[in-house]
């Protein structure tokens, strides 16, 4: 009695599922490494993509709108802001003040206040405070008027602020407890080629920080939490954690390793804190801030699981359909076979077949 597996059948069955099986296998595997391959660089394409959009909507609704209010205060507006002519006009005070919230309330979604800050005489009107004397540069005058001094330290004309937490209130003392807004200044000197070291007015104007976050939260909502944008110097300008703002990176131990990251990269993984992440990032053309996404890898390539799971299901229905067809050829091909020896077992069977075919063997 045949041992299973032993027999002709059995055998050809088994060399064909074998083929089946490894044909399948083997492409199976190669489409799943072109596949993954080719859409893990798609995700990274469509992230970088998305992120270079958020940067693009960031300049034109934020950067580019905050020059053209400089511009229009500079050169376009109605009201001559040379505050030399202020001597002995009071009354022009309260026209440049009401120009400062004219331009404020036009853009209340972006603009928080405006200040104009006489170098010579120390003197400040703001949209907020009005009239302010001050005896010397008013370095004493807390996170409202930083920008000041900062100012005074530039060869430059312009000057962008890290984000400041200021209060809603202007009129209260800081304390613990006061409701606080970030803001971030920009701060350009007049006239407008003039340093910030011998300028004879600044112009700043407070930005809401929310205005930026806003767009960041609406083009990258599945990332929002997890982006990042920081100075040229490494603070923190915006981000999802408001504890951050104005805070240097080094800081924050995850952030911390992003200040090493070359912005020509674009998209990379990397590890923090025993994390694996992937890295997005890219840079403003108009202030040299950086923008970060880091997503970790679970996030990043869940989606590859739907692949996984359909190469699978494809190499198994090849498996499938090979055994089944691997029955039917085996069937095809073992049938002449079978009767091929049964023919020639039937004639060793009778004394005239055997005859002839050991004559035949003879011959």
């Amino acid at each position: 009695m045949r041992r299973p597996f032993q027999s002709v059948w059995s055998k050809m069955v088994s060399s064909y599922i074998a083929v089946v099986l490894v044909i399948a296998l083997l492409l199976g595997s190669i489409f799943y490494l072109f596949f993954s391959h080719q859409y893990s660089e798609e995700i990274r394409i469509n992230k970088q993509m998305m992120l270079k959009n958020t940067v693009n909507s960031i300049e034109s609704s934020v950067i580019q709108r905050v020059h053209q209010i400089y511009l229009s205060l500079a050169l376009g507006s109605p009201v001559n802001i040379d505050l030399d002519t202020f001597k002995g006009n009071h009354s022009k005070v309260l026209d440049i003040q009401q120009l400062l919230q004219n331009q404020v309330q036009n853009h209340s979604d972006l603009i928080q206040a405006i200040h104009l800050y006489d170098t010579e005489d120390h003197f400040m009107i703001s949209s907020v405070h009005g009239l302010q004397l001050y005896e010397s540069t008013p370095s004493g005058a807390g996170g409202t008027a930083d920008w000041i001094d900062a100012m005074k330290e530039t060869e430059e004309s312009s000057l962008w602020m890290h984000t400041r937490m200021v209060p809603q209130d202007p009129y209260t003392e800081l304390t613990e407890q006061s409701s606080m807004n970030p803001l971030i200044s920009y701060v350009h000197s007049y006239p407008f080629q003039s340093s910030g070291q011998d300028c004879e007015l600044m112009i700043a104007i407070d930005i809401k920080e929310s205005a930026v976050s806003q767009i960041i939260d609406n083009m990258l909502p599945a990332d929002y939490e997890s982006t990042f944008i920081v100075d040229p110097n490494g603070t923190v300008i915006s981000a999802a954690d408001k504890s951050l703002l104005g805070r240097p990176m080094e800081e924050h131990s995850l952030i911390q390793s992003l200040l090493s990251f070359n912005p020509a990269d674009g998209s990379s993984a990397h590890t923090f804190d025993h994390g694996s992440y992937v890295v997005t990032h890219d840079q403003f053309a108009g202030n040299g801030w950086r923008i970060y996404t880091t997503t970790p890898d679970k996030s990043f390539y869940y989606k590859m699981d739907g692949l996984k799971e359909g190469v699978l299901m494809v190499c198994l229905l090849a498996v499938a359909v090979g055994i089944a067809m691997s029955s039917i050829f085996t069937a095809a091909g073992y049938s002449p076979l079978k009767r091929i020896m049964n023919n020639i077992k039937s004639r060793l069977d009778s004394p005239v077949g055997s005859k002839q075919i050991t004559g035949f063997f003879f011959i």
